[in-house]
């Protein structure tokens, strides 16, 4: 008769210790807390649109900066459905499959492009603003519209060569693409922001009702508001 089993050759037959998934805290660590923070953002951004539908004198907005507003919800949606399939699919539907986490899923393919159409649309917007309140920054504004349309293009290949590569193992070419993506769009906002905080600035100073001087302290705290965290916080996702 056999003697008993060892308590080593237990450990040794248990399937939970024979397998060790790998450590993921730096990588969909990382992209789960990224998305969280997206998450409340979006909630903010839900909010903002949802009081500008209901201001008074919405309806004499033009078609332009009303359709502005519902694409940028509408991808901002897009993205944040993005990012919660991206995050069941690996930490859920494959969880203890070591060898899903090699492997892209088309969703986390796609969130670059919608990311840098997202960052196109809305500093074109404030770009639009800072043109129509003062035309003598063209040169600044031609500059930074030029790092837009880089970033989307960086953005669009981001993706295309994420759709591209058979796995993570094949990643230089995306790592320099997202690396010149990040860099434009801090190059874009970093002009964008501070200029059209210094135009509303003077304009404020050069106007005596405080009525429009209150005005335009919330215009100036609002572009703050709205071009500088949410786009990082997309990109950090």
């Amino acid at each position: 008769m056999p003697g008993p089993t060892s308590d080593n050759t237990v450990g040794a037959t248990d399937p939970w210790t024979a397998v060790l998934p790998p450590a993921i805290d730096n990588s969909f660590g990382a992209i789960l807390v990224g998305s969280f923070v997206g998450y409340m953002l979006y909630g903010l951004a839900l909010h903002q649109g949802y009081r500008y539908f209901r201001i008074v004198g919405y309806e004499r907005d033009s078609v332009y900066v009303k359709g502005t507003v519902a694409a940028v919800l509408i991808l901002e949606t897009l993205h944040t459905a993005l990012a919660m399939d991206l995050c069941y699919s690996y930490l859920v539907t494959n969880y203890f499959k070591p060898q899903a986490l090699l492997h892209s899923t088309w969703t986390a393919d796609i969130m670059p492009a919608v990311t840098g159409l997202i960052v196109a649309i809305t500093q074109g917007f404030f770009a639009g603003r800072v043109f129509l309140l003062n035309r003598k920054y063209l040169a600044i504004l031609a500059f930074v519209v030029c790092l837009l349309v880089g970033e989307l293009g960086f953005a669009i290949a981001c993706s295309v060569e994420a759709f591209i590569q058979p796995d993570l193992f094949h990643t230089e070419n995306l790592k320099w693409l997202s690396t010149a993506t990040l860099a434009l769009i801090i190059s874009a906002k970093g002009m964008l922001i501070p200029l059209l905080t210094w135009i509303l600035f003077k304009t404020r100073m050069s106007m005596k009702p405080r009525r429009t001087d209150s005005m335009l302290s919330t215009l100036m705290l609002y572009s703050v508001n709205n071009a500088a965290p949410s786009r990082t916080s997309r990109g950090v996702s």
